[in-house]
């Protein structure tokens, strides 16, 4: 259950949320109550909530613009069940504020719609992350519940365009590119000053263009423009001459790094003993397949994707990024950078957005790795999600470049091997598995140290022992979110907070003084496990005495016995 502080923040989150949506409403003006937007994400909050579980009374209670009371158990559930057998309609309803959104962006070229879009995606994911864990199903169910509003802006955008270009001729450039600017999310008035002295050159100019679509921050300002009517076959002649003459050259790259050096960087990482042995035998198979290059010897053909499996914080990200250095010291790749990204960066909200944000992405990891987090999110769940379209383009692209692209997918074990083998192509690039073990106490203890050295402090005797009992502990009772070195890093971010609180109170303190962590600095992070007073006991005769001792003895401990005994003593 959440504490008071916990609420409070999130409380705080969604009315800056309701305020930011009302604001922009007003701007453009559309009138919204508090009431209709607290109804509205009160039901889509629920709705992804039935997904992923992780909800109550308190948390809901945070989706209210009013400061009402915290709803009873039985009402919250009523509430629940609710909004789970009245979803299909829901999903597909588009809610009267929306409606007069639409209107007004149609009427006056505004983007109130398409500004709503972006605040409920980002309400609706903050809210289904709140238990720490943001799955596929609530992803799913955040798209279906975005998908019809999206729809509905952009219909709202075309109508604007096409309700206003028909009646202006063609000087007319005042009002005809105030309006495309504002359908357009806002192009920069100089932009359109700058295109209002273009007259004579038309609409079609390959700087006009670029700048309306970096303005707009959109890829179809041609097509825009083209629906409107204000293109031609010599303006595209224009472009065309123009996109050849235009592009910018490409950054001079450093020297590759000598293979010796980025694997003894990769050889003083904390653990990882599998994994390095793994990288050093890759790295071996790519030189002996140069070497059989170089001497004319037939060359196997070889993949170099790659599939990471293993939980959160367990060093995936810093050996993809080490494999792309590694992989350009070999020469098979030619720039080496690693470009990481999860579903939301390649997936759209709806038909035909997909393509266009996987092929951007693979555009920019070309010449090195493309790292997908918690690949199996792309696994299609519903008909009409847009996952597998992604996963089409990323592997038509692994087939297209595959001499110059390396893609590497990660997540939990059991999750990434149902999502390999429910795909035939996905198969048969990813034949390689490496997986990361979750970080010994004694190597969480290892990467504490490392996060002190950074900032050069120390770590008192009594301060270390706690640490350690700590450490372990957590790794005893670890569940499936364990974070390993991310939870390693948290608890220190908050030790070094403490740490700072206590140090200002210090009137002069030594140098020594400000760099030690302290047992003091770990109160309220880690307590201490304390001995239970033992219960005096009635005597018994000796034949009892010993009889119970040697059961006692020969007793061993058992977590089974009491799941939460060492919880009790440590807290996070």
């Amino acid at each position: 259950m959440p504490n008071s502080a916990d609420t409070t923040k999130i409380k705080k989150f969604y009315t800056d949320q309701i305020a930011e949506i009302i604001k922009f409403s007003n701007a453009s003006g559309v009138t919204v109550g508090k009431s209709e937007l607290d109804d509205y994400f009160q039901k889509a909050v629920l709705s992804v909530w039935a997904m992923g579980g992780g909800s109550t009374p308190e948390l809901y209670s945070c989706i209210d613009s009013f400061n009402s009371p915290v709803v009873s158990d039985k009402k919250f559930s009523s509430l629940q069940e609710n909004a789970v057998n009245n979803y299909a309609t829901f999903k597909n309803k588009i809610p009267g504020f929306f409606q007069r959104m639409c209107d007004a962006d149609t009427k006056k070229g505004t983007t109130c719609a398409n500004s709503f879009c972006q605040s409920q995606q980002k309400i609706l994911e903050y809210f289904s992350s709140l238990d720490g864990d943001f799955t596929f199903a609530e992803a799913t169910r955040i798209t279906e519940l975005h998908k019809p509003l999206v729809e509905r802006s952009t219909k709202a955008i075309t109508d604007s365009i096409d309700a206003v270009i028909p009646k202006l001729e063609l000087g007319e450039y005042d009002e005809k590119f105030d309006i495309i600017g504002r359908s357009m999310r806002t192009v920069d008035p100089e932009i359109i000053k700058e295109l209002q002295e273009l007259e004579k050159v038309g609409f079609t100019t390959q700087k006009v263009l670029d700048k309306l679509n970096e303005q707009s921050g959109l890829k179809e300002a041609d097509d825009i423009l083209r629906r409107a009517g204000l293109t031609s076959s010599s303006g595209q002649q224009d472009k065309d001459k123009a996109a050849k003459t235009t592009t910018a050259p490409e950054e001079e790259l450093p020297p590759p790094e000598k293979l010796e050096d980025v694997l003894a960087e990769l050889d003083s990482l904390v653990g990882l003993t599998e994994i390095k042995n793994d990288v050093q035998s890759l790295a071996n198979f790519v030189k002996v397949r140069n070497l059989r290059q170089e001497r004319g010897l037939k060359t196997p053909d070889m993949s170099l994707h790659l599939v990471f499996t293993g939980n959160p914080g367990t060093g995936k990200s810093t050996v993809a990024r080490l494999i792309g250095r590694i992989y350009r010291s070999l020469g098979a790749l030619s720039k080496g950078q690693l470009i990481e990204v999860d579903r939301s960066d390649l997936v759209g909200g709806y038909v035909g957005q997909t393509a266009i944000k996987t092929q951007e992405v693979i555009q920019k990891a070309m010449g090195g790795v493309l790292f997908i987090d918690e690949a199996y999110a792309l696994s299609p769940n519903t008909e009409n999600d847009f996952g597998q379209e992604s996963i089409n383009t990323i592997l038509k692209a692994m087939e297209d470049h595959r001499d110059d692209l390396v893609v590497i997918v990660a997540g939990y074990d059991e999750l990434m091997y149902r999502f390999i083998n429910s795909n035939p192509g996905l198969k048969s690039r990813f034949n390689k598995y490496f997986h990361f073990d979750d970080y010994t106490p004694d190597e969480l203890w290892k990467i504490f140290l490392r996060f002190a050295g950074k900032g050069s402090y120390t770590v008192s005797p009594e301060a270390e022992e706690l640490l350690k009992d700590h450490l372990s502990t957590i790794y005893m009772l670890r569940g499936i979110n364990f974070g390993n070195a991310r939870d390693v890093r948290n608890l220190f971010e908050k030790i070094i907070a403490q740490q700072a609180n206590r140090i200002v109170s210090i009137e002069n303190p030594t140098n020594e003084q400000i760099l030690e962590i302290t047992a003091e600095d770990l109160k309220g992070l880690i307590e201490e496990k304390k001995p239970e007073k033992e219960k005096p006991e009635e005597e018994k005769p000796e034949e009892e005495k010993t009889e119970e001792s040697s059961k006692k003895k020969n007793k061993s401990f058992s977590l089974s016995d009491d799941p939460n005994n060492m919880l009790n003593y440590y807290i996070m």
